[in-house]
């Protein structure tokens, strides 16, 4: 049975942070193996005229040299309390990755930042260890 917990690596890129209006920048994924990545942004509480932006950012060697994917961006989100920003990049050009999370003008709560890694070339993926549990049922 295939699924999307035997295809898609799932990692934590930014963790859970208290509101404020400070850039968080995740780790860097290496892309060796997968084509595309999707970050998942889960903000909690924004505080009115909050503004939050996700993008994501690639660089050779996953620790200098970070620039914007053109396009790879959700815009300017203002008051989007409890929702969900996402953003994909099919085959970057580089092979380390990450999510940058600007909260602005008002405090934004964030939920963390989520990172499916997909169309992979080896299937079925071992899940790291920021996953805590991985299950998959067959409804019967």
């Amino acid at each position: 049975m295939e699924n999307m917990l035997y295809k898609a690596l799932a990692s934590l890129n930014i963790n859970q942070t208290a509101a404020g209006t400070t850039e968080l920048e995740g780790a860097a994924i290496d892309m060796s193996g997968f084509d595309e990545v999707t970050f998942l942004a889960v903000l909690g509480s924004v505080s009115s005229g909050g503004t939050d932006v996700l993008k994501a950012q690639e660089s050779a060697d996953g620790s200098t040299g970070w620039a914007d994917i053109t396009g790879a961006t959700s815009g300017t989100q203002t008051d989007k309390s409890n929702k969900i920003l996402a953003v994909s990049v099919y085959r970057p050009r580089k092979r380390y990755v990450r999510a940058v999370l600007t909260p602005a003008v008002a405090n934004t709560v964030v939920g963390g930042v989520v990172a499916f890694q997909t169309q992979g070339r080896k299937e079925p993926v071992t899940q790291p260890s920021s996953v805590a549990a991985a299950v998959t049922v067959a409804a019967s």
